[in-house]
Order: structure tokens, then C-alpha cells, then sequence
């Protein structure tokens, strides 16, 4: 419904003439401007939430795709790296681990203030290591225990999430510098988590 609104609300300024008022023409200008991009932003948005569309890029393409959008945004730089040679896992692990990463993406734009984001995804042969980290302002890690707050339900939420599927979950932080997340699951070659 909000991508239709915005449609018709573009197609009713492309279909207003040119006026003499130079300042009110730019004024329509900027705005069929701000709906093309509000279009793109929601499409961009409900990719990154359709679970079917993650689950079907696969994680690394997933996790590559949100720092575009990061980039894109350009209020931070958003570097992304791969180690080793790449590989599918189970498609409802790939999804909590998309899920975590979108988490800690959203910690970072909200709460860390900071210049440059980096994900790296390490394919080791038994063991996939994500690491997610920020030059932002850190966190004081004893805010966890304050039930209350956001920024706890958040990394709570994100820990949950990781027990869910095995995975081993760490987050460091020291304050002006930045913080780092460390997310570490056994890959077992016997089942058929592992695809080639």
C-alpha cells in the first residue's frame, strides 16, 4: 500500500506542467526527486525483510546486499570481505545469522556514530566465522544487565538467536574506539548443513 501511494503520488507530479515560478518548479523537481528515492528505499527494504528472497540469494549475498544499502546511504563506509572458499549452509541457520546481522547493522547505524562499518565472513573448512565491527564511540557492556533498555533487548535478542542455531556469540567494545561482534558455527560435513 505505501509503495502504491508513493507511485500515484509520483505519477501526479510527473503529470504537472512546467511553471513560471522558477522556485515552486524546482520545488516539484526536488520532490518527484524525494518519492523515486522513498520508492527505492522501500523496494530495497522489503527485500531485505522477504524471508524467501534471503533465504534464495544465500547469506553472503544477503549480508553483501545490506552493506550497498549502507554504502549507498552514505553516512558511513561499508567494507565487506570474504576469507576461504564460500559455501551454503542450512537455509533457516543462513536466516538467523542474516538476522543477527541485520541487528548488529542496526545497533551500529543507530547507537555508534561511526565512520566505518566492516563485515568479514571467514569459510573455514569445520567452522563459519562472521565478524561485524565499528570505529564508532563503543558501549559499556555492563548496560546489558539493564533489562529495560534497548540497546540490551537488541544484543540479548542477538545471543538468543545464535544459541538457537549453535552458534557461539562474543561482542567487545571499548569505548571511543569502537566494537566488535564475533559470531562462530560449527559447520558439520556429516549432515547436510554443508552444501559445495
Amino acid at each position: 500500500n505505501i509503495g502504491q501511494a508513493l507511485t500515484l503520488a509520483k505519477l501526479n507530479l510527473n503529470t504537472m506542467l512546467p511553471v513560471a515560478d522558477e522556485q515552486l518548479q524546482q520545488k516539484i523537481v526536488n520532490s518527484k526527486e524525494l518519492v523515486s528515492k522513498a520508492i527505492g528505499d522501500l523496494r530495497d527494504l522489503s527485500h531485505s525483510l522477504d524471508t524467501d528472497y534471503v533465504q534464495e540469494m544465500g547469506l553472503q549475498r544477503a549480508i553483501e546486499y545490506e552493506m550497498e544499502m549502507i554504502q549507498k546511504a552514505g553516512t558511513m563506509k561499508a567494507v565487506f570481505q570474504v576469507q576461504g572458499t564460500s559455501y551454503r549452509l542450512n537455509k533457516q541457520k543462513e536466516l538467523i545469522l542474516f538476522r543477527i546481522v541485520q541487528e548488529a547493522f542496526n545497533n551500529i547505524i543507530k547507537h555508534a556514530e561511526a565512520k566505518t562499518i566492516r563485515t568479514t565472513v571467514n569459510y573455514f573448512p569445520d567452522t563459519l566465522k562472521l565478524e561485524i565491527s565499528d570505529d564508532g564511540k563503543g558501549v559499556d557492556l555492563s548496560l546489558l544487565n539493564e533489562t529495560a533498555t534497548s540497546f540490551g533487548l537488541g544484543i540479548r535478542n542477538m545471543h538468543k538467536r545464535a544459541q538457537l542455531i549453535g552458534a557461539e556469540f562474543n561482542m567487545n567494545s571499548i569505548l571511543q574506539t569502537g566494537t566488535t561482534i564475533t559470531i562462530f558455527l560449527l559447520v558439520e560435513t556429516n549432515t547436510n548443513d554443508l552444501k559445495q
